[in-house]
């Protein structure tokens, strides 16, 4: 494929199969909201509670009642966040399974995309999981740097560890995350373990780096700038509407805080309805170069019509042109013959 059609090929995805696509989409993000709203929303309510509850006349009970109400919201964030990662995962399977069957003309419906996806679903958390440790890592290790110059008294080595390990980092996860970018196609489509999976996507974009970072990035910009066309209007409009409603800018009166809980719902839904769009963009454009990539160097393009022509044949054994392909053996010579010209 050239990279035009590497490029078109994700958002034909949407056209294919919507309904299973989208439709798995959108029920995954709205779980994920609703879990994340309910959960943070309940810690804040209970965290701030407690604190305007808290009794001021004793300074420390008061400091120990802050710390501990503010460790809480924290866990419920990285609570939160956790489940967003589970919905990614759970998306990136269902796509990567529905591109893989639209490559043999074949159209699931979502619980088929469900059950084909029966067994992976665990590994791509873990994936994801994964990912996320070593990105929690990474800025930690950063972090925890930059705080022990600044505790030293050293000014200038804090703000060389800040800037210099900060851009270090964006470079080496833009790096590795293209690197791995295939790991969930793997997974899903040649039903390998995590360990595996990340194998064959750091062995699929050998030589051809520049052009996965190229479609993944592109493709991320221009949900990026498609989410921000809807988002910003609706953010200006509100921020009109409250500059009517409340001309002095504080939301203390009824009707600026209808309004506010009126936005930040209106923008809940929105924000649903194109994330799960956005979701299956994505996903089906790692999944996508990773079979461009698979036909460039494995013929999959020739198993794929052979595996047609089987069934058309009506043979039930076909052979599963996605399965992991051996590697190739080592070249065997006589002993001694590398010795002999």
């Amino acid at each position: 494929m050239t990279f035009g059609t590497l490029f078109g090929t994700p958002f034909r995805v949407l056209r294919h199969n919507p309904r299973a696509t989208v439709g798995g989409a959108l029920i995954v993000q709205l779980i994920t909201t609703v879990a994340t709203v309910f959960i943070v929303g309940l810690t804040t309510v209970f965290a701030v509670l407690r604190i305007v509850t808290a009794d001021r006349s004793s300074t420390s009970d008061a400091s120990l009642i802050e710390a501990g109400s503010i460790a809480v919201l924290i866990l419920a964030t990285l609570l939160a966040v956790i489940v967003t990662m589970i919905g990614t995962a759970l998306v990136q399977g269902l796509v990567a399974s529905e591109v893989s069957h639209g490559a043999l003309g074949e159209k699931l419906t979502l619980r088929g995309l469900w059950h084909a996806t029966h067994g992976r679903r665990w590994r791509l958390i873990g994936w994801t999981a994964l990912l996320a440790a070593g990105l929690t890592l990474a800025i930690g290790t950063v972090v925890g740097l930059a705080v022990a110059a600044a505790a030293a008294g050293s000014v200038l080595a804090t703000v060389l560890i800040a800037v210099f390990g900060g851009l270090g980092v964006i470079v080496l996860l833009v790096w590795l995350s293209t690197k791995t970018a295939l790991t969930p196609s793997a997974i899903v489509i040649e039903k390998t373990g995590v360990g595996a999976g990340i194998l064959r996507s750091w062995t699929l974009t050998r030589r051809s780096f520049w052009k996965t970072f190229g479609v993944l990035a592109l493709v991320s910009v221009v949900c990026s700038v498609a989410s921000s066309v809807i988002t910003v209007p609706l953010q200006l409009i509100y921020y009109i509407v409250l500059a009517l409603i409340s001309p002095t800018g504080t939301i203390q009166d009824g009707g600026a805080i209808g309004v506010t809980i009126g936005y930040y719902v209106i923008s809940l839904i929105v924000g649903t309805l194109v994330g799960s769009v956005t979701s299956v963009v994505q996903s089906a454009a790692a999944t996508t170069v990773y079979l461009d990539l698979r036909m460039r160097r494995e013929g999959l393009d020739a198993d794929l019509r052979r595996l047609v022509d089987e069934r058309a044949a009506g043979r039930p054994d076909a052979h599963d042109p996605f399965a992991t392909p051996a590697p190739a053996p080592w070249p065997q010579q006589p002993w001694g013959a590398e010795w002999s010209s």
